[in-house]
């Protein structure tokens, strides 16, 4: 496998520019800020509320997107109401006010199913294939729902260090974007032995053994300058963990773009060089819930 030198531009340019501009975000707005005599909300450039509104509008351009994919395989999906599922699940996962008791996760799941199951009954939607519409639709909205929920959950954690949330987010997408690229690179120049060609057929293990080495020293570098309370022991269990998962998101959304026989997740690019928003976010799919249930158990987060 050889390297694109164009595309390699292209990636490179926007991929910076992406990555620094959500890093900065993330660190800048998530600790204590004041403004001369003031002080912003609960200490934070960024209120949870308002990294919420960001949530919401990721959700709801990821549906977008996965939607585009479905029904390039012949379904029928209400985008509306998925993203709707997604925002109550994020809502209920994340608990913005530290109160799990205004919209219990248990409620949200009622809810979804309500919303998803007899919001048909009023739709244009066709009858013929109600079962798998309805299916894909509680999908979607449960699986961005809870990953983007979890990522909210961990922005507002507080811990001994200032901009704890900040630290620890920053951290996973670090991890998550240099094995990314690692795997890039590694697979483009070494790769032969493909990891799974029915899926994509571009990825190897080569490629896999170079995303862990990406994500052992991301982890190293969180470890360093973002996460100083880390053991080593955690940089090597949280690298090989959400670098696995990492992988198994984007593998998994291959499969949906493989079945409706597109390269991106998007009608037109959203993001030159890398596809759409879903193309981008795939790895945090199942890495985020994994992360955020290493903090909680090993850790002691909440």
């Amino acid at each position: 496998m050889s390297l694109d030198i164009n595309n390699l531009k292209q990636r490179t340019a926007s991929g910076l520019s992406l990555a620094l501009l959500v890093l900065s975000f993330l660190y800048v707005g998530g600790g204590p800020t004041t403004v001369g005599s003031y002080d912003l909300g609960d200490g934070r450039l960024w209120s949870p509320y308002v990294f919420g509104v960001l949530v919401a509008g990721v959700i709801y351009l990821s549906i977008t997107e996965f939607t585009h994919l479905a029904e390039a395989q012949g379904f029928s999906l209400s985008r509306f109401r998925s993203a709707l599922v997604g925002i109550l699940i994020a809502l209920s996962v994340a608990e913005p006010n530290g109160d799990s008791s205004v919209l219990p996760l248990w409620l949200a799941l009622m809810l979804a199913l309500l919303l998803v199951c007899l919001g048909s009954l009023w739709s244009r939607e066709s009858l013929d294939r109600a079962l798998p519409n309805q299916s894909l639709t509680l999908m979607s909205g449960l699986l961005m729902g809870f990953a983007m929920g979890l990522q909210w959950k961990i922005f507002m954690m507080e811990g001994t260090l200032s901009k704890t949330g900040s630290r620890l987010l920053v951290s996973l997408y670090l991890i998550t974007w240099v094995g990314d690229v690692a795997a890039y690179f590694v697979g483009s120049w070494f790769g032969k032995h493909k990891l799974a060609p029915r899926v994509s057929p571009k990825k190897s293990w080569e490629g896999l053994a170079g995303n862990f080495m990406g994500n052992f020293a991301a982890a190293s570098f969180s470890k360093i300058f973002f996460c100083p309370e880390w053991t080593w022991i955690d940089v090597l269990l949280i690298g090989f963990l959400v670098g696995l998962t990492a992988q198994m998101g984007d593998l998994v959304e291959s499969t949906w773009k493989r079945g409706a026989g597109t390269k991106d997740s998007s009608v037109s690019p959203l993001i030159p060089g890398h596809g759409g928003l879903l193309d981008r976010i795939d790895s945090l799919l199942f890495a985020a819930p994994v992360f955020y249930c290493y903090l909680y158990f090993v850790h002691g987060f909440n």
